[in-house]
């Protein structure tokens, strides 16, 4: 009895720690596991408890599946994630999905992030999508 109390003790103590560990799927892609609540997306404010962006005082509301694409992009910054593994974290209990669903998405936050003109979800096409600041200095 005392064996199963400090087991379930241990796995409560680092079930939290190992939670926050890189990850990898089945297609050998690292899925980052924890967000901070609000984080800096380049100019923007992204409150992921909340669905929100902000831009100064401007609030960009964000609707369950916009808010999961772009906390997936954001763990990820700058990596490419594939089509793939995004349909299957996103939409994983609901049956059948299409890719036009994740394109449609995107599209949708593409223009909630145009606020910020050097913030951008670039497509590799065929392959998947990636969340990176673009600067577009000419030296």
């Amino acid at each position: 009895m005392l064996l199963l109390l400090v087991v379930t003790l241990l796995i409560g103590r680092f079930g939290k720690i190992l939670k926050q560990v890189s990850v990898q799927n089945q297609n050998h892609v690292i899925i980052k596991e924890s967000v901070p609540e609000s984080a800096a997306l380049g100019k923007l404010l992204f409150d992921v408890k909340g669905q929100h962006l902000f831009v100064g005082s401007e609030v960009i509301s964000l609707t369950d599946k916009e808010c999961q694409v772009l906390e997936l992009l954001h763990k990820n910054f700058g990596e490419l994630i594939p089509r793939d593994t995004l349909m299957q974290k996103i939409w994983i209990d609901e049956g059948v999905i299409t890719g036009r669903s994740l394109d449609m998405f995107v599209s949708k936050l593409r223009k909630k992030l145009s606020a910020d003109p050097d913030l951008r979800i670039t497509n590799i096409h065929g392959k998947g999508y990636r969340l990176e600041i673009v600067n577009d200095f000419v030296v």
